[in-house]
């Protein structure tokens, strides 16, 4: 079985259980796993010594952490020369179709910027954790979910992820790399 090394970045937290996901229903394949966020990769990781690559990040704002864009620069010899996938997480996902449509008005030009057109991209809808925001954070998330015609209610938190979604990017994923 392969060995795949999943990389990701996450504000809140909910980016960082979709990796975990996503690696879990790998594994279950029997693939090696390997994950870690981002900005936190243990220093001598050989990343060409997987045998594919997944990278995803969180939209905040409209922008990808950072560190995300970071590996895909530093490391995209490797990610153009093995099987890759990215996902998205965001918001924007949240609303059906439609938003995965405007969802990918941000992975699609940030991919293009750093010069990764990876096999397979997925958009992801995300989750709104209210009750954890500071003040300022949760007054324009809200701001912006009810522009778009959502609930934001400062004292619940949401969560839209569709965890089949989630399984059969996994799966479908190693079935491209199985080839």
């Amino acid at each position: 079985m392969a060995r795949i090394l999943i990389i990701y970045g996450s504000t809140d937290g909910h980016t960082a259980r979709v990796a975990e996901k996503i690696g879990a229903h790998l594994r279950g394949l029997g693939h090696a796993v390997t994950l870690y966020q981002g900005d936190r990769i243990p220093s001598g990781t050989d990343i060409n010594a997987f045998d594919a690559y997944i990278v995803g990040g969180s939209v905040h704002y409209g922008k990808f952490q950072s560190y995300v864009g970071a590996f895909i620069r530093t490391h995209l010899k490797a990610l153009k020369s093995k099987p890759s996938a990215f996902f998205a997480v965001s918001g924007a996902s949240s609303s059906g179709a439609q938003g995965r449509i405007e969802a990918e008005t941000f992975s699609t030009p940030f991919l293009a910027q750093l010069n990764w057109a990876p096999a397979r991209i997925e958009q992801i809808a995300g989750a709104f954790p209210f009750t954890r925001y500071a003040f300022w954070k949760r007054w324009m998330m809200q701001y912006i979910v009810r522009r778009a015609g959502g609930e934001a209610h400062a004292r619940k938190d949401y969560a839209y992820t569709d965890w089949e979604r989630v399984e059969r990017f996994a799966l479908e994923f190693a079935a491209s790399i199985a080839r």
